[in-house]
């Protein structure tokens, strides 16, 4: 008898590891988080102003859903600042953004048609 029950918890207990490893491998386990989300996703924004002095954009654009943020207007830094140069305030565009140290950056911007 005791062997049986023996079995029959080992049983069990196998059935369920093997239930939870079913189960995981079928869920998608959520983004790692990193120093930087780089992604090649393009978003769509409207110019509110250029600071080409202190590297920054500001920008109204749509939900940054690669960096789970919601659509609004915000600060963006830019690594060259002769990207600005090419555009004007209201300008639309699309671009790629980039989160480093905390920090949200403009890779790439050409204007939208």
């Amino acid at each position: 008898m005791k062997f049986l029950v023996r079995y029959l918890t080992a049983l069990a207990v196998a059935s369920t590891a093997v239930f939870n490893f079913a189960f995981a491998a079928d869920t998608p386990s959520p983004p790692v988080a990193t120093d930087s989300a780089r992604s090649m996703q393009w978003v769509r924004a409207e110019i509110r102003k250029i600071d080409a002095e202190n590297s920054k954009v500001t920008l109204r654009h749509e939900a940054l859903t690669q960096l789970s943020m919601g659509a609004m207007t915000m600060v963006f830094r830019v690594d060259d600042v002769a990207l600005l140069k090419r555009f004007v305030v209201g300008d639309r565009v699309k671009f790629i953004p980039d989160s480093r140290a905390g920090q949200l950056f403009v890779t790439v911007m050409e204007k939208d048609d």
